[in-house]
């Protein structure tokens, strides 16, 4: 059976000094819209009315006239700012008002450099939208993992504006005679940081030689980034020309600054904060191994099955082996209708009251009511929807997972870091880091899949004992988080025990869970069943966790 470690309060948190920290906070929206820009008011009908974009965020004012008077820029904002669409709109704009009217056959006028395939899928998808009241502009998507005579065919035909991931653009300007960069105009590096994490720099430096060696005039360059590390200081140096600098931040006293200024690349490096969403709330949970395992999954059928409404929740793990372990675990063990019970059927189509929930949880509450009474829940409980994203995946099934997961109005998605850039996942509530980033930036990035575009979100930062001093590491960057109390989750998971798994030997769990310390050994039993039980979940926990019974062995002292 589980104890609760010595080191663990009353409340179930782990002493840690709390920090006051002064956040740094970002406008999102201005209350001025689309109207009051010099657009066509065709693009501006699309915006209001199709797409509903009522209002600008404070990005898009910065920069849409910037870019809209022809100036090169580099734009920092949080994650989920909206910054797609402030360069998507100034494209979309000249290219259709332009003197001679753009043709299919002309080739390429604007060029998106994106670092992954799902941020690709979802530029291309915005611009898609944006062009529907101008259909002869044609927008276009290169990215590995697609099958290059398709995408051959595709810019014979002829693509305005190209969506591509570094990697297989510059497959494409070295082999495909039909791809020709003369008519370029616009050039936009997006989510300049990951580019260069992901070791893309000599690739965005071949392709900068390409643009210099076919385009007579150098095109309009727009870097975009949610943070200016000196790598990115260097792109912007050599890839704009006399830009405007456009960094969107609140001052200590709730006044909005641009940052049009020059600074070192070496100044940017020390005085680097990171601000995030007001609506975003930030926590923690310290716990040792042996709990971790049984916290989140606790955690995850308390919010994406247990609660009304159910919410979305995206789960970083650090490799794909782990991934792959877990949304398998998790499926097998809390995803299957058939393992939910009659009770909680009966209870979730008659009772009103909120599954889990508690009055001494202030917590709870403010989760509860940022979700309104949009989503009504009057069907029976299904069972729980597992996700997986990962590199390793065919590009086929990445793309699928990414639709589904939009698409779905609740459940768990397990993924790498593929999924921390960029990618706007809609109506995201919770953001859970199971293992650590390695920075800070890591972290800001994968907070940002939630809380976007004023929206209330919810982030977990999960530590180990030995990692505690992340929190105050977090602080020095002006990051605060509050301390979360791990026994809400196993209140929960005890009330509702009743909803797991039966056991499947006649020597595990022969009485009902009676506390919450019992409720944990109870689900953590069935998990060793399920490894032990099927030899391709066991090959899985081995890869996934370091060794066979990595995690096995974590509780076997305790029992």
């Amino acid at each position: 059976m589980f104890y609760l470690p010595s080191w663990i309060t009353n409340e179930g948190k782990y002493l840690v000094t709390d920090t006051d920290v002064e956040t740094l906070q970002e406008n999102v929206f201005t209350g001025d819209a689309f109207r009051d820009l010099p657009l066509h008011q065709f693009l501006i009908s699309n915006l209001e009315e199709k797409q509903g974009f009522k209002q600008l965020t404070e990005v898009q004012k910065q920069t849409i006239p910037v870019l809209l008077r022809g100036k090169d820029a580099l734009v920092k904002s949080q994650t989920g700012s909206g910054k797609t669409l402030a360069y998507a709109v100034p494209i979309v704009q000249s290219l259709h008002s332009r003197m001679v009217k753009v043709r299919r056959e002309d080739g390429p006028y604007a060029l998106i450099i994106v670092p992954t395939r799902e941020l690709a899928l979802q530029s291309y998808d915005l611009f898609q939208k944006l062009l529907r009241s101008f259909v002869w502009i044609v927008p276009g998507c290169l990215m590995g993992g697609e099958k290059r005579k398709a995408e051959k065919s595709r810019l014979r035909k002829g693509i305005n504006i190209l969506v591509a991931t570094p990697g297989r653009l510059m497959d494409h300007i070295n082999t495909t005679g039909v791809l020709s960069l003369a008519r370029i105009l616009w050039l936009v590096i997006d989510e300049a940081d990951r580019l260069l994490e992901l070791g893309y720099e000599r690739d965005v430096a071949q392709i900068l030689n390409a643009l210099k060696a076919q385009c007579p005039d150098p095109p309009q360059t727009v870097l975009l980034s949610a943070t200016l590390s000196q790598g990115v200081e260097r792109l912007s140096s050599i890839t704009l020309n006399n830009p405007e600098r456009i960094n969107v931040s609140a001052t200590k006293q709730g006044k909005q600054s641009t940052e049009t200024s020059s600074s070192t690349p070496d100044e940017v490096a020390e005085e680097e904060n990171f601000s995030l969403p007001s609506q975003l709330k930030q926590h923690f949970i310290i716990t040792p191994c042996k709990l971790r395992l049984v916290l989140l999954a606790g955690l995850i059928l308390w919010k994406c099955k247990f609660s009304k409404p159910s919410s979305k929740m995206i789960v970083f793990l650090s490799t794909q082996d782990s991934v792959e372990f877990h949304a398998r675990l998790f499926d097998q063990v809390l995803g299957r209708q058939q393992s939910i019970q009659k009770k909680l059927t009966d209870l979730a189509s008659t009772g009103d009251e909120d599954i889990g929930d508690s009055e001494d949880s202030d917590f709870e509450r403010d989760d509860l009511n940022s979700k309104g009474t949009g989503k009504q829940q009057s069907k029976p409980k299904k069972g729980l929807k597992v996700f997986k994203l990962h590199g390793d995946m065919e590009q086929k099934e990445r793309s699928q997972t990414f639709q589904d997961f939009t698409a779905a109005s609740s459940g768990v998605l397990l993924c790498t870091d593929v999924a921390a850039r960029g990618l706007d996942l809609p109506h995201v509530d919770w953001i859970v880091q199971y293992t650590s980033p390695g920075a800070t930036v890591d972290y800001i990035h994968r907070v940002g899949r939630t809380a976007r575009a004023g929206s209330q979100g919810y982030a977990l930062l999960f530590l180990m004992p030995s990692e505690a001093a992340y929190v105050q590491e977090l602080n020095k960057h002006k990051i605060g988080l509050s301390q979360f109390d791990q026994s809400q989750i196993l209140k929960c998971l005890l009330k509702n025990i009743s909803a797991l798994p039966k056991p499947t030997s006649n020597t595990s769990g022969l009485h009902t869970p009676r506390t919450e310390e019992e409720a944990a050994t109870y689900l953590q039993d069935r998990f060793e069943e399920c490894v032990l039980d099927r030899k391709p979940t066991h090959g899985l926990a081995a890869k996934g966790n370091r060794s066979p019974l990595y995690w096995l062995d974590l509780t076997s002292d305790l029992k």
